[in-house]
């Protein structure tokens, strides 16, 4: 796989039903980090920020709690961060302005060919 031209984001079921299971029952603007490998980019692991900051229409992640959990799984299991998904209110189906400076400043010191940060809907809203 050449992973500066495949970028459509590949997701083990496992880790898809855990995103649909917890960002799909919360209401919008609720998210979490997804891990796997930089060898093939394949999402298998999803990991939920319970406590992020977030109002109906702001996303800000718990740092403190996820920067560890980032720590532990490269450590314990050799995967790596490669994006964040978070949910938004119907009729909002891309990254907002804020959304996109928001990433691009918490993730400035991370190097990736590519990082993941997908948009999607949950039943509440």
């Amino acid at each position: 796989m050449n992973a500066k031209t495949d970028t459509k984001m590949k997701i083990v079921d496992n880790a898809f039903y855990e995103v649909i299971n917890h960002i799909g029952s919360h209401p919008a603007e609720s998210g979490g980090a997804l891990f796997g490998t930089e060898d093939d980019y394949v999402i298998r692991r999803f990991v939920p920020d319970n406590n992020a900051k977030t109002t109906r229409v702001t996303y800000t992640i718990n740092t403190d709690y996820l920067n560890p959990v980032i720590k532990k799984l490269w450590k314990e299991e050799g995967l790596s961060l490669l994006g964040i998904v978070h949910s938004h209110p119907n009729g909002y189906s891309s990254l907002s302005g804020p959304d996109m400076r928001y990433f691009s400043k918490l993730l400035s010191g991370i190097k990736r060919d590519r990082f993941y940060a997908p948009i999607v809907f949950s039943v509440p809203d």
